[in-house]
Parts: structure tokens; C-alpha cells; sequence
């Protein structure tokens, strides 16, 4: 579907799309149009560290879809994935959205989840794969850029996704400036999915008072993109 980071191409030549199921919340619509496999939801809260629960909040919406049976009927072995950057977010969704949990058959309590941080993100490909940025406090995201600015937390997302990618993140992650020659590179990687892959205004309103944007990459036209700049 999608690959391009660090010289990966975003696109590949699977056409395989997600099904096209109707929703009476527009932003759900936007973000889980199939015309659009890669989607940047961008929102302006600004004051989370390790837990956002206006990500939570913003996402929750989206993973019910997915999991509903009704509609995308997702699972958290090989359906969906949410990658999280810290465990305190991690845990905060797995309470949330304890469907989204499989039981171990030994004990009948929650073993595997959808919901993880990359470094424990397992299994292989995820026809959905949802990231929760989480950090939004730019004081915050200086001083620990090295930690969500970190290739590797998108370059996990962006190749397990087959069918659609969603990337949830603060405004102030892709308006981030760092004098760091290392941080200001990674941090462009992020930039850049926004303003040259992601380019097309699906919807944007207000969730809880915030301002959000939802922006969708079409397969096709984000064949030649690069991230690097």
C-alpha cells in the first residue's frame, strides 16, 4: 500500500482498499474514506506529554467503527493495530477499548492487544493501522524529540498498514523547530508528510472545543512523494 520513509516509497502496487461503509459522523467519514489510504488528522491541543486523552477522545469514534462486526469487523490479531509512543497512553486506550484485547484461553483475562507501543508492536501486517502521536506539549517535544521523532515509530507504521494508515498528531509536531541537525531531520520527515504526501482537505472542524483537520494521501498521487525534503 503505503512505504515511504527514509527512502521507502510510500506506495506500493497493492490495490487493496478499505471497504467503504457509510457513518453519520462526517469526521469518521473523512477519516475512513477508501479513496484515501494514507490520512493525517491534524488538532490543535497543545499541553499533553506521555497521555492525551483529546487523542482518546478523538480516536475512539474511529476504533468502534473498525471493531464494530457490522461494519469493518477488525480484530487486535491481524485487523488492527494503534501504535502508541508510551505506555501510559497504552494503557489509558487498552482500558478504554478492552475489545480491542484478546483473551488468553488459560486465564480469561486480556492478553494480546491491538493497542501497543512500537517497541512492542507485534505480528505482521494490520489491514488498519492507527498512531496516537500523544505529545503535543512543545516544551515537551524538544526536550524528548529524539524519543517520537524517531524514524522508526513511523517507518513501523507506515509498513504494517495493507489498507489504511492513520496518523493522529498535534499541530505543534509538524510546526516543531529544533537548531539539533538530527532532530530538525527527523522532524522534517513528519513535516513532510503533511504538506507533500497528505495534501488534500477531507474535512475540518471543532472535537470538544479543538480545532482539527483531517488530510488524506490517494494512493497513486503520493507514488513519486518524498519525505526527506
Amino acid at each position: 500500500m503505503l512505504h515511504r520513509l527514509a527512502g521507502i516509497a510510500y506506495h506500493s502496487r497493492k490495490a487493496d482498499r478499505l471497504a467503504a461503509h457509510p457513518h453519520a459522523d462526517p469526521f469518521a467519514a473523512a477519516v475512513l474514506d477508501p479513496a484515501y489510504p494514507l490520512v493525517v488528522v491534524v488538532h490543535d491541543e497543545a499541553a499533553s506529554q506521555v497521555r492525551n486523552p483529546f487523542e482518546q477522545a478523538l480516536i475512539g469514534p474511529l476504533l468502534r467503527a473498525l471493531a464494530d462486526p457490522a461494519t469493518y469487523g477488525l480484530d487486535a490479531v491481524d485487523g488492527l493495530g494503534v501504535v502508541v509512543p508510551h505506555r501510559a497512553q497504552r494503557a489509558a486506550l487498552q482500558q478504554a477499548f478492552p475489545k480491542l484485547s484478546v483473551l488468553d484461553p488459560a486465564t480469561g483475562l486480556p492478553g494480546r492487544s491491538a493497542v501497543d507501543t512500537v517497541e512492542r508492536f507485534q505480528g505482521g501486517e494490520r489491514t488498519v493501522v492507527l498512531v496516537s502521536a500523544t505529545e503535543s506539549d512543545r516544551g515537551y517535544l524538544l526536550a524528548s524529540a529524539g524519543f517520537l521523532l524517531d524514524p522508526r515509530r513511523l517507518t513501523v507504521a507506515v509498513s504494517r498498514a495493507k489498507r489504511k494508515m492513520v496518523l493522529v498528531a498535534s499541530r505543534t509536531v509538524f510546526s516543531l523547530f529544533s537548531p539539533d541537525e538530527g532532530t530538525f531531520a527527523n522532524a522534517l520527515r513528519w513535516k513532510n508528510l503533511l504538506s507533500r504526501t497528505c495534501t488534500t482537505e477531507l474535512w475540518a472542524g471543532d472535537r470538544d472545543g479543538v480545532r482539527v483537520e483531517v488530510w488524506g494521501g490517494a494512493g497513486e498521487a503520493s507514488a513519486s512523494t518524498d519525505i526527506h525534503g
